[in-house]
C-alpha cells in the first residue's frame, strides 16, 4: 500500500479502485491513511454550466473533468456506469441551466438525470436537475 500511495505511476493507480481506497480511508487510521486522505479528498462543490453543452459526449466530458474523474474512460453512459462504483464524486454537484439542456438535448438530459440520481443516492448532493 505504501508503494501505491507514494507512487506517481498511472499504471499502478489503475490497479486499485478509488472506491476501495475511499472505504479504507473511512475505516482505518494511521500515517498512510493520512497520506491517502490528502490524495482522495472529494471536491466540495462542482458547477457544470449546461447552457454551453452541445453534445452528449461534451456533457460527459464536463462531468468527468469537473468531478476529477478519469479521462481514460469512454464518453458514453455505459462507460460512466462502469466508472460509477470506482469514482469519488464531489460533495455537491450543481447543474446550471439544466432546462436549456433538456430543451436542446432531451435524450442526453434524460440519461444524465438517471445517472445523476444514482450519484445523489450515494450520499452526494446533486442540485439543479429539476
Amino acid at each position: 500500500m505504501e508503494r501505491y500511495i507514494l507512487s506517481d505511476d498511472p499504471a499502478l493507480y489503475r490497479m486499485v479502485s478509488d472506491a476501495y481506497i475511499e472505504r479504507l480511508i473511512e475505516t482505518s487510521e494511521g500515517e498512510l491513511i493520512d497520506l491517502l486522505k490528502q490524495r482522495y479528498v472529494p471536491k466540495e462543490h462542482v458547477v457544470i454550466d449546461c447552457k454551453s453543452i452541445r453534445t452528449e459526449e461534451e456533457f460527459i466530458r464536463q462531468l468527468k473533468r469537473g468531478s476529477g474523474l478519469s479521462a481514460a474512460t469512454g464518453l458514453n453512459w455505459m462507460a460512466m456506469d462502469d466508472l460509477f462504483y470506482d469514482a469519488i464524486f464531489p460533495e455537491v454537484l450543481e447543474m446550471i441551466d439544466w432546462d436549456d439542456l433538456e430543451e436542446r438535448l432531451p435524450r442526453c438530459a434524460e440519461r444524465a438525470k438517471k445517472f445523476l440520481c444514482r450519484v445523489d443516492g450515494c450520499g452526494r448532493q446533486v442540485v439543479g436537475i429539476g
